[in-house]
């Protein structure tokens, strides 16, 4: 615009002066002042009047900066009234609100039990699967594993192989490898067992982790064979166990006997695999590392290079692994690499149980949001008078659907106020019952974005159940809604018809939750059937690891087992007991593939494989395992006798089919120094649950504890006293042995079940609790529209009674009005059940989708709940005075 400030400053003062300003009046008006003031100043008046026009501008730039002035103060305006009108809306609702108690605390109770749920399950939900990983660019972390002939990935490879895809791979910027490695802690305090892995000098560098203090990398001379020895140490053992003491790195740690020097403190959020406390540089004998391409034991993680896909990576490794098995057929023969995203490699299993608890929880929030709109629809309906009353002054419907709006938005905000409080309540409750076996519990809290999403929840409900009722509540026809406020009868078969329709959506979505619930249920009942194939009563066990430095021959680590069972065997109340390398039911896996003597030789992909478990004579009879052909183990299978076997009756039947499997020789492609693992099978005991109850029994073949003695192993218990004071006794006898070993894992073998089908009992019960709560809202919705029905009919109800209707008459009216409702939201909620559940297979075990006693079980106990909920209103009908109900007509 060609105008100064001149005339703007001007036209401004113009408008404070006055309403209205007549633009070509006030632009002359200013142009003849400033022209006369400059000819007062000695100006000659044409020069003086054309300075004046170069200052201001001419009309048309005036006029065009008025009319943008103008706009301006009307937008101004505009918004003005509308933040005054908002804030009179709001202190509308607040007094309004206030004057309904009840009601108030109702929904917002309602409202804050639905918000709630869901910002708990949110908040879990984005802790395990949503929360950034703590890692520097966690999205182009993988992990990599291998298949044997396009089977199920395996999170494991051995250690040459995974070398060569270090050297060979050009899509990753870093892979790093790791395998177990518990340790004992002495000489501070009482011993400890410490969870540790043994890792690649960039493990941490790959994941980009920096160090609390020190370093996270392991240096070259640390990651070679015989080198010095280090140790990183987690956060967290740090200041539990020394105090968070700030020169803590560079001290001597004594673990299994031998000294390490802490180079380096790991974040507590950033140690990985979840459970490490410590961390030893990977180191191989180089003598041996060349013989190891069979031995499949060790993790590899990996770091995408800028711009590599994760299609494109595993491309790559394809080529490798089919390189690696031309050069190698004998161990890579079938072999191949697989690449996976390390996010969903860790939380893969659990991705579709939260889903659908995430679903539930929303049906339960969607059926509270009905609950309310049907208390706003009934409390519409009783403020008709009150509305008509506005519309005839002159309010605009949108005027009053605003108001309606806006009391129930602040009655939304207001529950989700109360949510969020019932939230962090039950996020820490959800955290505390959860299973240990559910990765990353620690992530899950309620945070800034958990509670941005609430709002948008509580906004949205607000919206919900309040626009339909306002909707309704509006009433063009003031006049008839004034007369029938002034009769007393407020029935409007719009209302009705939308909470009929509420009440219907109810039960159908309650139909949906219960029928996932009940599958659930059916399902856990049918895995806690299942036989584990051992005995759990009167039992308990504890793991123990031997020292390498301490106990460095097989002969040294089989004469502490004899040592330390005869003196558990000893103590008062002990029946028996046992040691074994890997209990049932822990998801211990320890496989390798056989060769039978006297079969032609197979590739190593068509090689037959087993679980493979070490075990003492005692442990069969501890466990309750019997043996069902030839013998067991005796004192006799010691080291230097003939070796020998035993087998499960699943290994017989996959192995052995149609034969006698006693005397048959097996040679497995692991051993030691000494040779291979094999023996001559001389029983066949009974099989027994490995991973988990739900999975197929796998064929396990057992060797005995002397033949083929473990550093690490599990002692089991069978006691007629007190499982705890047995357990004190055989530490006080394991002190006396070793005084630097450390107990730990001390648990029953019911514990031992009980972890075992922990995560499908905590879906279970998450999911019946949101049944509940819906079948209740479902009820209490019910027995609402019917109650409020039989209130707006009395007058008719009477009429009927005065003409000679019975009670029971009556009732069945009433109660055929629920029925009509829960009926059809049964239907519908049948239908969506059958393709909703369908989802569910992965979690279901020994139940279809489709159980025809689940869905009957629905029905009836929701059948049975709406009628109980219709009888009440039906029994006040049928006591409706007639008198009464025509005197108040």
């Amino acid at each position: 615009m060609a105008s100064t400030d001149g005339f703007r400053k001007a036209f401004r003062l113009a408008l404070r002066r006055r309403a209205a300003v007549d633009v070509e009046e006030e632009f002359a008006f200013h142009l003849e002042m400033r022209t006369t003031e400059l000819v007062a100043r000695g100006w000659d008046p044409a020069a003086a009047r054309a300075e004046a026009q170069r200052q201001f501008g001419d009309l048309d730039d005036a006029r065009t900066f008025c009319r943008e002035t103008d706009e301006r103060l009307e937008n101004r305006t505009m918004r003005t009234e509308l933040f005054t009108e908002l804030r009179q809306d709001i202190g509308y609702a607040i007094r309004t609100l206030r004057k309904a108690p009840g009601f108030t605390l109702v929904a917002a109770l309602t409202l804050a039990l639905g918000i709630g749920a869901n910002t708990a399950i949110f908040s879990v939900v984005r802790g395990i699967l949503l929360r950034p990983m703590p890692f520097g660019d966690p999205a182009r972390l993988v992990v990599i594993g291998a298949s044997y002939s396009g089977g199920k990935p395996m999170p494991f490879a051995s250690p040459p192989n995974i070398y060569d895809w270090r050297d060979r791979s050009r899509s990753f910027s870093g892979l790093a490898a790791f395998t177990g490695h518990t340790a004992v802690l002495t000489g501070a305090g009482d011993p400890e067992r410490l969870r540790g892995y043994d890792v690649s000098a960039n493990f941490f560098p790959v994941l980009r982790v920096g160090a609390v203090h020190g370093r996270t990398a392991f240096s070259p001379d640390e990651a070679t064979w015989q080198g010095p020895k280090s140790v990183l140490v987690n956060e967290t053992l740090w200041r539990t166990r020394f105090g968070g003491d700030t020169g803590f790195v560079g001290s001597i740690l004594t673990l299994d006997n031998e000294r390490y020097q802490v180079v380096g403190i790991v974040p507590a959020e950033s140690a990985w695999p979840v459970g490490g406390a410590v961390w030893f540089p990977l180191t191989f004998d180089p003598e041996r590392f060349s013989k190891s391409r069979g031995a499949v034991y060790m993790g590899a993680i990996a770091r995408l290079k800028p711009g590599v896909t994760i299609d494109a990576a595993a491309s790559d490794m394809r080529t490798v692994a089919k390189g690696l098995e031309t050069e190698y057929p004998d161990q890579n023969s079938g072999l191949t690499a697989v690449v996976v995203p390390m996010r969903q490699w860790i939380t893969g299993d659990l991705q579709r149980p939260l889903l659908v608890l995430l679903g539930g929880v929303a049906f339960v929030l969607l059926i509270a949001c009905a609950n309310v709109a049907n208390l706003m629809l009934v409390r519409g309906v009783a403020r008709e008078g009150e509305l008509a009353v506005r519309t005839a002054l002159g309010a605009g419907r949108g005027r009053l659907v605003r108001q309606l709006v806006t009391e129930s938005l602040l009655l939304s905000v207001v529950g989700a106020a109360g949510g969020v409080a019932l939230a962090m309540v039950g996020t820490k409750l959800l955290v505390a019952a959860a299973p240990a076996s559910i990765p990353r519990l620690t992530s899950i809290r309620v945070d800034a974005l958990v509670l941005w999403v609430t709002l948008l929840i509580a906004l949205v409900t607000g919206v919900v159940f309040g626009l339909l009722p306002a909707r309704q509540a509006v009433q063009p026809d003031v006049a008839r809604t004034l007369r029938e406020a002034g009769r007393g009868t407020g029935a409007r078969t719009g209302s009705n018809r939308a909470r009929r329709v509420l009440v219907i959506a109810e039960v159908s979505l309650s139909v949906m939750l219960l029928a996932g619930a009940g599958l659930l249920i059916r399902s856990f009942d049918r895995l806690m059937r299942v036989d584990p194939g051992f005995r759990t009563d009167h039992s308990i066990s504890f793991e123990l690891s031997l020292p390498q430095a301490k106990y460095p021959t097989p002969e040294q680590q089989a004469a502490f087992v004899s040592g330390l069972l005869a003196r558990v065997r000893a103590l008062p109340g002990v029946q028996s007991a046992g040691v074994a390398l890997g209990l049932p039911l822990t998801r211990f896996s320890f496989n390798f593939s056989f060769a039978i003597t006297g079969r032609p030789p197979l590739k190593p992909a068509d090689q037959p494989s087993a679980e493979v478990r070490v075990a003492t004579p005692g442990f069969f009879t501890t466990m309750g395992i019997p043996v069902v052909a030839g013998r067991g183990f005796t004192d006799a299978d010691r080291a230097g006798s003939a070796k020998v076997l035993l087998i499960t009756q699943q290994a017989a039947k996959a192995f052995f089919a149609g034969e006698d499997p006693i005397g048959k020789h097996i040679k497995f492609g692991w051993g030691r120094a000494t040779g291979p693992l094999a023996g001559d099978v001389v029983g066949v005991v009974g099989d027994v649950k490995q991973t988990s109850l739900a999975a197929a029994t796998l064929p396990q073949i057992y060797a005995p504890y002397d033949q083929w003695p473990m550093q690490g192993f599990d002692v089991v218990i069978h006691a007629s006293r007190d499982l705890q004071a047995v357990v004190a006794d055989a530490r006080r006898a394991i002190k006396e042995i070793d005084s630097d070993l450390a107990v730990a894992q001390v648990r029953t073998l019911d514990a031992v079940m009980a972890e075992s089908v922990a995560q499908p009992r905590f879906y279970m019960v998450l999911l019946s609790v949101f049944a509940a709560v819906a079948m209740v809202l479902s009820a209490i919705g019910v027995y609402g529209v019917i109650a409020y029905l039989v209130g707006q009919r009395s007058r008719e109800i009477g009429i009927r009674i005065a003409l000679g209707a019975s009670s029971t008459a009556v009732m069945r009216m009433v109660v055929g009005e629920g029925v009509m409702m829960v009926g059809v939201g049964l239907v519908v909620g049948l239908g969506g059940a059958l393709l909703l559940t369908q989802l569910m297979g992965a979690l279901l075990f020994g139940v279809r989708a489709t159980d025809p006693v689940t869905y009957v079980s629905v029905v009836v106990v929701l059948g049975a709940v709406a009628l109980a909920a219709s009888f009440l209103p039906a029994v006040r009908a049928a006591r409706v005075d007639p008198a009464l109900a025509m005197r108040a007509e």
